[in-house]
């Protein structure tokens, strides 16, 4: 028996170790089943989790070109995971029958693309992903998701949930995740949307019923005057009745001569004088309402005016409104490449637009329509901030590859160093990225085309 007992448990505790979970994974989506995360209290313990595993994250990338470099290894392997499991790849073609952009490469621009990769550590470094730094932010990024997902659940709307959607945005667009966001930028303008469209029935609802308190003030006036009117007429009436009832009395108590000659005499003067009407109204004077001209509200007027809603704790201020346009109005033309659609919110939010901004977002949307990759490019360097230029740079590959059809077009012969300056790549990268078929000499020119089996 003694052994028995000084013996460990046998059940699962004894054997089993304690699970190390994530515990930015410890909670679920609440769109599957999870309820915890409808706390307000979770909420914000939460978000306080996710920002201090974010700036863990931004610490440990030591400075801000490493953190870049992170962030944009993040995004090329978003985007060739996406491609690839949504288009895959077309097998080689077997013949070449004129060298264009998009063509595969040859076997001098093959080794020479082999000699730069392979000489230049630096590419073939920023060009590989770590798949731990993936697998971080695609945590933070996964956790920000089920946070959003519990603050519309629960219905919360106030400054905590704006700050968590700014947050959410800003981190997406730095991580090239547009699933991130995207949702995120739509909801606050649709909530800005609503709750402006909000203020304005109220404001209205405000106008109507002080218009309708007016006209009933009007209509209490009208019917003061004809009340006063009818009284005023009441008391002639009765007035001139007993004025008659009295002369009547004072002929029957005179005597006949003086009767007659009373008589007489007042209808002799009658021919000549006209009497005075009297003043029936009693001698204190009030002033009688016009029932045409109301009388305007003074500051003793105790009738309640509706002013203009006020903003609460949940508007979005107009530099966090300006953000947020600006964002959505480069997403729709550089990812979406849907340019109707960003002309259409460029002038529908117009007035909300902070100068720098309007002149970036408009000149931005002129230089894709119009395929001025000069304008763009230069808009990129100088112009854009760090998260303009990532969503600016979602639409540099369709401009390099409208710059190498347009090269391919005009030239023969253009030196190395002048197509990588016009694309914004490198030659390596030109190859391998855009399949681009040029042939590259030892001489620093790259042969564009040929005509009659002789170059330029």
């Amino acid at each position: 028996m003694s052994r028995r007992s000084n013996r460990p448990p046998s059940g699962r505790e004894g054997r089993l170790k304690p699970i190390e979970q994530d515990p930015l994974a410890e909670y679920g989506l609440p769109s599957k089943g999870e309820k915890r995360l409808l706390s307000h209290r979770v909420q914000e313990s939460y978000y306080a989790l996710i920002v201090s595993r974010y700036l863990a994250f931004c610490t440990d990338a030591g400075d801000s070109d490493t953190l870049q470099q992170q962030f944009a290894r993040h995004v090329m392997a978003a985007t060739t995971a996406a491609a690839t499991s949504s288009h895959p790849p077309p097998p080689p073609p077997k013949h070449h029958t004129r060298s264009e952009p998009g063509s595969a490469p040859n076997k001098r621009a093959g080794s020479a693309t082999d000699a730069s990769t392979s000489t230049n550590p630096r590419t073939k470094s920023n060009t590989e992903s770590d798949p731990k730094v993936t697998a971080e932010l695609d945590t933070i990024l996964s956790a920000l998701r089920k946070l959003r997902e519990g603050i519309i659940a629960s219905r919360r709307r106030d400054h905590f949930a704006t700050q968590v959607f700014l947050f959410s945005a800003r981190a997406g667009i730095l991580a090239g995740a547009y699933e991130t966001y995207h949702p995120s930028l739509a909801y606050l303008m649709r909530r800005h949307v609503e709750e402006q469209d909000q203020r304005r029935r109220q404001l209205l609802q405000g106008r109507e019923q002080q218009e309708e308190e007016r006209r009933q003030r009007q209509q209490e006036q009208q019917e003061l005057y004809q009340q006063r009117q009818r009284q005023r007429q009441q008391r002639r009436q009765e007035q001139q009745e007993q004025e008659q009832r009295q002369e009547a009395e004072e002929q029957e108590t005179e005597p006949n001569h003086l009767r007659r000659s009373r008589s007489w005499s007042g209808s002799s003067s009658t021919r000549f004088t006209t009497a005075k009407p009297t003043d029936p109204s009693p001698t204190t004077t009030t002033s009688t309402p016009d029932p045409t001209n109301p009388p305007s509200p003074s500051s003793n007027d105790t009738t309640t005016t509706n002013p203009i809603p006020s903003a609460d704790d949940s508007d979005l201020t107009p530099l966090e409104l300006t953000e947020i346009l600006t964002y959505l109005i480069l997403d729709a033309s550089c990812r979406q490449s849907n340019l109707l659609q960003a002309y259409s919110l460029l002038h529908q939010h117009r007035r909300h637009l902070r100068a720098p901004d309007l002149h970036l977002t408009s000149s931005t949307l002129r230089a894709l329509a119009t395929d001025n990759w000069v304008a763009f490019r230069r808009l990129l360097a100088r112009h854009a901030d760090g998260y303009q230029a990532r969503l600016m740079a979602l639409a540099d590959k369709r401009v390099t590859a409208h710059v190498l059809k347009a090269v391919g077009r005009a030239y023969l012969i253009l030196p190395s160093g002048v197509v990588e300056e016009w694309t914004g790549r490198r030659w390596g990268e030109l190859v391998g990225e855009f399949g681009v078929g040029w042939e590259l000499g030892g001489d620093g020119r790259v042969t564009i085309r040929k005509i009659g089996g002789r170059t330029a």
